[in-house]
């Protein structure tokens, strides 16, 4: 089950990025989407450097 699920995975991952590139690079995509899309990159990092800054709050709360 587990590489089955990572071939899927793997599959989706592919067809995803292909989609992605082939819209890009046909010009679908005007200055307000790819706005967007580094908008959406920079929270989804930023919200990643918030989990782990309470998980190590926490744990330095808990250890003092």
């Amino acid at each position: 089950f587990m590489y089955a699920g990572a071939v899927v995975l793997l599959i989706m991952m592919f067809g995803l990025f292909g989609t992605v590139i082939r819209e890009s690079e046909a010009g679908k995509y005007n200055d307000q989407v790819d706005m967007t899309f580094r908008w959406s990159m920079v929270w989804i990092i930023f919200s990643e450097v918030m989990i782990f800054a309470a998980f190590f709050g926490a744990l330095f709360y808990a250890r003092m």
